[in-house]
């Protein structure tokens, strides 16, 4: 049975592209390529023509590693949609995290244990800081992203849009399709329910 959010033309294309199709993914990509483009043009990232070149490179790359994870559970235009502003949003923080590192002198946190970690990304301490508040830092990370888990696939769409891509109601509103109102009040249930996931895991 075909998913409400996709057709079957999108599964299609989808399925050659995953197949090693190089005609599908230029269709894939002519299809897709005036919304990346015009995301990471958009005045808020406030960035420059080489920076929008590299990060519009980044979000192709990042379609292609994460389409094979792509469940058709909303349209692959959202899919793409979210992967650029997520792109987006994590150039900026690299770029401000280096700033500031650069003023204040604090050591990224993956290099208290010599190793990279994703949930410590962009987390950044000086060197007198608590080790112990560090990693509680890092539990809670993790404690959320477990109870987030748990929650359905619009919750953590929700969520994700709202508090990772750091859109406005606004935006959700535009991308969605669906009312400013109805997306608070669904949010503040989704937020609801991931508290007493996180209550009952402490």
């Amino acid at each position: 049975m075909e998913s409400p959010t996709t057709d079957s033309t999108e599964r299609l294309l989808v399925q050659q592209c995953l197949a090693g199709d190089q005609r599908a993914w230029g269709l894939f990509f002519d299809s897709h390529y005036r919304m990346i483009s015009s995301i990471a043009a958009w005045k808020k990232w406030g960035f420059d023509h080489a920076e929008r070149e590299d990060v519009t490179q980044e979000i192709l790359e990042g379609v292609v590693k994460s389409l094979r994870s792509f469940e058709f559970k909303s349209r692959v235009s959202t899919f793409v949609y979210r992967i650029a502003v997520s792109s987006c949003i994590a150039t900026l923080r690299k770029r401000t995290a280096g700033k500031r590192r650069a003023e204040s002198g604090c050591v990224p946190l993956e290099m208290w244990d010599g190793e990279a970690s994703s949930e410590a990304a962009g987390e950044c301490s000086t060197p007198l800081a608590n080790p112990e508040k560090l990693l509680m830092q890092r539990e809670s990370i993790s404690a959320v992203r477990q109870a987030l888990a748990l929650l359905g696939q619009a919750c953590q769409d929700l969520i994700h849009l709202r508090y990772f891509d750091e859109l406005s109601f606004s935006d959700i509103a535009a991308q969605t399709g669906t009312k400013e109102n109805t997306l608070v009040v669904r949010l503040r249930r989704c937020l609801t329910r991931l508290l007493e996931h996180l209550q009952a895991g402490a």
